[in-house]
């Protein structure tokens, strides 16, 4: 009875869940819209309006109509997150009574509310963390709104800076002082931790230098008259007035090189003030000033170095309580002991834009000196306030950029270590010879003094070092070049522009020479016919260390072929001896193998008892250089024979003249020597990426066969010999297989019953006789590394 009642309940759910659903988004995005408002999420909501809010303290920092609008909106949310959550009760509490009448007729009231109760909670709880969610993503996008904002301000700063900038330098060069200072020093206000400021008030240092030294030019032109008779002053007075007007400037300059710190120029021009006039005492007391402040500098510069001293020396004993690290060396090279730093190389290759016109010399070498961060030092000849200089380049590296400024004025310049000078090309033609010191890093090796270069597969031998400076470099008739082995260097004496091409050349060509170690292990292979073993040898390709376990083509079976003892024409080394089918193993040898592949070789090899290694040796050579390794026995036989008279008294008369007692005997000169065995010729040349080498490989196998009789008891040796000339490329640490040097040995054996088997006609059905043949494989594997210069395997 109860369940026929409860069918009105359930259709009225029904037929109003769609407006539920629509309520509750409706909910949701109330509460969303809320979310827009919470600035502080963390501040409880105000709980005076006795609803729940859905979010914590949406309408906190709010005054006016927005509070007022806010909490309208709050308390229609709360209103509708109630009725939502009372109406899903209801759903839930039909749904509950429900069930229980199917099972019994006694409902549980109790846990119905309990369950109810939950329910809306959960409910409620799932709005507000909408709510929330939908705050944070608008919080999220205001952060990323404020940090674009900031970028953009920056920018415009940047702009704004580098526009003050260029007009200030423009304001300066066309000689507008006053108008350039007032315009850079706006730059301050815009960002005072810019580096640029830094520029700029450099600059404003030296218009107010030019403008004051223009005013007292101008002071100096202007005829001073008398106050009483109204005559021009004399000649005298006007040399005075304009002396006095150059030691101020001077002056001037000397407190501004003061003030950045250049003690030595600020001494030098005090100490022309000075000369001129001892009793100037603001000069006396700059220049006290001045050597104070070096006193200081030198000081601090000193405490400095003493707590730099205590504090290497503390780490030096810590260091050496710590277990050292295995560290790989590498390929780093060394600094270089010629030619500029590298700090001042990298600024030369800096880009930089002029656009001068008609503009002194002497701003325009301040302002790339300035610019760049570099010295420049004109020579004292050129004129640098009256020359002018027009020029337009764009993006182009520093030294391009100096090179193109001489060029348009005929001047030359030359790059020393620290610094560019610039001056004429006569000054430069007519500089004295000087001496210099070149120390190689290697010292003189054969590697130094015989450099080797590769160029498309072909070796090309150059000359040493020496003959090579001497034919490319100029050498003007006072010019010397000596060779020191004992320091390894080279003592040069030229012009300067000489010295520096050879500082550029020696650069090149001093390099550390790489290092290959080559491993090679001879082993001799014994098979056979009983054993129906045998060895193809066949090295045209190279096909990798695989295990075939079907009968599909592969890179080392082709089609139609099943068994495994087989690889494709032309390629590999076949093993059947190691080929072990019903244990799995069926593997086949490359004729360049990585190092896991040799091992796995090596010790099939091993496993055979058929194998036997004669020799391992291993050697370290220079790039492009052979290295040779023997395994040979030395073998001496004469290669001239001469006629002697030999005489002996065989009767015992004191005479020779009984037959028989004088006779001739050839006897051997000229004992030669040969080495009889393997020899082996490899020479690495190892490629730009230090990755992969050429090997150019020359092996040899000779042996002693016989003797020949060439009549009057002369008899010579005769060799049997086997060599071959190749080039094969490889990675490093891979492995080269030669092979292809058998040599076959016949034996026979007779087997037979004692006396049967020596009677005619019927010995053969006693005996039996077999003939073997044993064929030796001579395997030689080359393997071959790239180490660093202090011997450590890359």
């Amino acid at each position: 009875m109860s369940r026929y009642r409860l069918q009105p309940w359930v259709s009225v759910r029904h037929t109003t869940s769609a407006d539920a659903r629509r309520r509750f988004v409706t909910g949701v995005l109330l509460a969303s819209a809320l979310a827009t408002w919470s600035f502080a999420p963390g501040v409880p909501a105000d709980s005076s309006s006795g609803s729940t809010p859905l979010t914590s303290s949406p309408c906190a920092g709010l005054t006016g109509d927005e509070a007022k609008r806010c909490q309208r909106l709050q308390a229609q949310a709360n209103a509708l997150a109630e009725a939502l959550i009372r109406e899903k009760q209801t759903s839930v509490l039909l749904r509950t009574e429900g069930a229980q009448h199917e099972v019994s007729e006694r409902p549980s009231t109790g846990s119905t509310s309990l369950t109810t109760g939950a329910l809306g909670t959960s409910q409620h709880r799932h709005a507000a963390e909408l709510a929330e969610q939908f705050a944070r993503q608008k919080a999220r996008e205001r952060v990323e709104q404020s940090r674009e904002a900031q970028r953009q301000i920056q920018l415009a700063r940047e702009r704004q800076l580098k526009e003050l900038y260029h007009r200030g330098l423009a304001l300066y060069q066309q000689g507008r002082y006053a108008e350039a200072i007032l315009v850079l020093q706006q730059m301050a206000l815009v960002d005072p931790s810019h580096a640029l400021v830094k520029s700029a008030d450099r600059l404003i240092t030296r218009a107010e230098l030019k403008r004051y030294e223009e005013q007292a030019r101008a002071v100096a032109r202007a005829p001073v008259v008398k106050p009483e008779g109204g005559a021009v002053v004399s000649q005298l007075e006007q040399l005075l007035v304009e002396k006095r007007i150059e030691l101020e400037t001077a002056m001037k300059y000397a407190k501004a090189a003061m003030h950045e710190r250049q003690y030595d120029t600020a001494t030098k021009l005090l100490t022309k003030i000075l000369v001129q006039d001892p009793s100037d005492r603001d000069a006396q007391r700059l220049m006290e000033q001045v050597e104070e402040a070096k006193l200081t500098e030198e000081k601090d510069r000193l405490e400095r170095r003493i707590v730099m001293d205590e504090r290497q020396m503390i780490h030096d004993v810590i260091k050496a309580q710590v277990v050292p690290e295995a560290k790989t060396v590498g390929f780093v090279p060394p600094p270089s002991p010629y030619g500029t730093s590298e700090q001042f190389s990298a600024k030369l290759q800096q880009p930089i834009s002029l656009d001068f016109s008609e503009v002194a010399l002497g701003d325009v070498v301040d302002f790339v000196a300035d610019g760049a961060g570099i010295s420049i030092i004109p020579s004292p000849q050129l004129d640098l306030k009256n020359q002018l200089v027009s020029i337009k380049v764009k993006d182009l590296p520093l030294e391009q950029a100096i090179k193109y400024l001489a060029k348009s004025l005929s001047l030359s310049y030359r790059i020393e270590q620290d610094a560019v000078l610039l001056a004429t090309k006569e000054e430069f033609e007519n500089q004295a010879m000087e001496t210099r010191v070149f120390f190689l890093r290697s010292g003189f090796s054969p590697a130094t003094l015989e450099v080797s270069a590769v160029e498309q597969g072909s070796l090309i031998q150059m000359e040493s070092i020496k003959d090579l400076i001497t034919q490319t470099i100029p050498q003007p008739p006072d010019s010397k070049l000596v060779v020191d082995d004992r320091l390894g260097a080279l003592i040069a004496t030229n012009t300067g522009d000489n010295l520096q091409l050879t500082e550029r050349l020696l650069s090149q060509l001093d390099v550390t020479p790489v290092q290959v170690l080559i491993e090679a292990r001879v082993m001799e292979l014994t098979v056979t016919d009983l054993e129906h073993l045998g060895l193809e040898t066949v090295l045209t390709d190279g096909y990798d260390l695989t295990k075939r376990t079907d009968t599909r083509p592969n890179q080392a079976t082709p089609a139609g072929r099943t068994s495994g003892h087989q690889i494709a024409s032309g390629g590999g080394f076949k093993f059947p001896a190691l080929s072990r089918e019903d244990e799995g193993v069926n593997l086949t040898l490359q004729g360049v193998m990585t190092a896991a592949n040799f091992e796995t070789v090596l010790h099939l090899l091993e496993e055979t008892k058929k194998s036997k290694t004669l020799s391992a040796p291993r050697v370290t050579t220079l790039n492009n250089k052979a290295a040779t390794i023997k395994v040979v026995d030395e073998f001496r036989y004469p290669t001239r024979y001469e006629v002697s008279l030999v005489q002996f008294d065989t009767n015992g008369d004191g005479d020779f003249d009984d037959a028989g007692e004088t006779e001739f005997v050839n006897v051997p000169q000229d004992i030669q020597k040969r080495d009889v065995g393997i020899l082996l010729n490899v020479t690495p040349s190892v490629g730009r990426d230090l990755k992969m080498m050429t090997l150019v490989l020359a092996p040899e196998v000779s042996s002693f066969s016989q003797f020949r009789d060439l009549g009057g008891g002369v008899t010579v040796p005769e060799f049997t010999s086997s060599q071959v000339t190749t080039s094969v490329v490889i990675n490093d640490g891979e492995t080269v297989v030669l092979g292809g040097l058998m040599k076959d040995t016949v034996s026979s054996t007779l087997t037979k019953v004692p006396f049967f088997g020596d009677l005619p006609l019927l010995g053969p059905l006693f005996r039996q006789q077999n003939e073997t043949v044993t064929r030796k494989n001579l395997i030689i594997f080359i393997t071959a590394r790239i180490i660093g210069p202090r011997g450590s395997v890359t």
